[in-house]
C-alpha cells in the first residue's frame, strides 16, 4: 500500500477523526479567534460542526457549496471571532 501524503499539516490539531485549536508547529493556534477547547469535524460539501465547551455551543453548518470553494481555517476563525462578537 502506497504511502497518501496529504499536505496537512496535523501536528497538534488532529486526532480521532476531530480537529482541536491545539497549537501548531509554528506556535500559533489553528483558530486563533476561537477559544481553546474548540474542536470540530469538517464532511463533503462544506458541512462543518464545531464544538465550543467555553460557551457551551454546537455551530453545525451543512452545506452543498464545496464547489464555490474551501472554507479555510481563516475563514473559521473569522467566522467564530464574529460569534464571540455578539456576546458582547
Amino acid at each position: 500500500m502506497g504511502h497518501f501524503d496529504s499536505g496537512l499539516q496535523g501536528s497538534g490539531v488532529y486526532g480521532f477523526n476531530w480537529w482541536v485549536n491545539g497549537i501548531l508547529p509554528n506556535g500559533e493556534r489553528k483558530w486563533p479567534d476561537a477559544p481553546p477547547g474548540t474542536f470540530g469535524a469538517w464532511g463533503h460539501n462544506n458541512n462543518n460542526i464545531f464544538i465550543i465547551p467555553e460557551w457551551n455551543m454546537v455551530i453545525v453548518r451543512l452545506g452543498l457549496d464545496q464547489s464555490d470553494g474551501e472554507i479555510t481555517d481563516k475563514i473559521k476563525s473569522q467566522f467564530i471571532k464574529k460569534i464571540s462578537e455578539s456576546f458582547n
